[in-house]
């Protein structure tokens, strides 16, 4: 599995012939890395700007998931369970999403804003493996409480989002609140290891 950055909340996740496009940008002014024809395309809160699969779609060939439900694509599950988020002062549908991919739980939260988790959710995806979390605030999970769910969660690995820039101050108060190990990479090639100590990696 490899895992990019396409936009400040958007990620590539490739795992063999399957590509898969998290909440990308509708912006093409914010797809750093260009686009791409994904297999499947997972929105968390596309009202809001999480987002648009405008660039990553072609006709039928790609599976566009937008709401919660239990959906399965090309042999892989993925669940997507309703949580909420605010903005501007008001309350919107987020869907945070849960599938295992090469053996890895992964979690995408996409724009979910407050600290706890929907049940469902915290049932869903105990002990995850990779955590895919906003961290800037401002609509999203502040640094603080984006540390205290990846705690929860005991992620092993975690990938914050809301800048591709490292010098973002939202970024930087999410690294002095992790405490862990930071690493600063171009890409992910995560690997399944359950006992791995918590590590974050910040794409550029």
């Amino acid at each position: 599995m490899i895992i990019t950055r396409i936009s400040d909340y958007g990620l590539k996740i490739s795992q063999g012939n399957t590509s898969i496009a998290v909440n990308p940008s509708g912006d093409k002014k914010q797809l750093d890395n260009g686009t791409f024809t994904a297999d499947i395309v997972l929105l968390s809160a596309p009202q809001i700007g999480f987002d648009s699969a405008e660039h990553f779609s072609k006709d039928d060939k790609t599976f566009v998931i937008s709401s919660a439900g239990e959906y399965e694509v090309e042999e892989l599950f993925i669940y997507g369970v309703t949580s909420t988020t605010v903005k501007d002062g008001q309350s919107f549908n987020n869907t945070i999403y849960y599938f295992n991919l090469d053996g890895n739980d992964v979690c995408v939260l996409g724009a979910h804003e407050p600290l706890q988790l929907p049940g469902e959710a915290t049932e869903l995806v105990d002990n995850i493996d990779i955590l895919i979390m906003p961290v800037t605030g401002e609509g999203v999970l502040s640094a603080v409480d984006a540390n205290k769910i990846a705690t929860k969660l005991e992620a092993n690995l975690v990938i914050p989002m809301g800048s591709s820039k490292e010098s973002d101050n939202g970024i930087q108060a999410f690294k002095d609140e992790f405490g862990h190990d930071w690493v600063v990479s171009e890409k992910i090639n995560p690997k399944n290891d359950k006992e791995a100590k918590p590590q974050a990696i910040f794409l550029q």
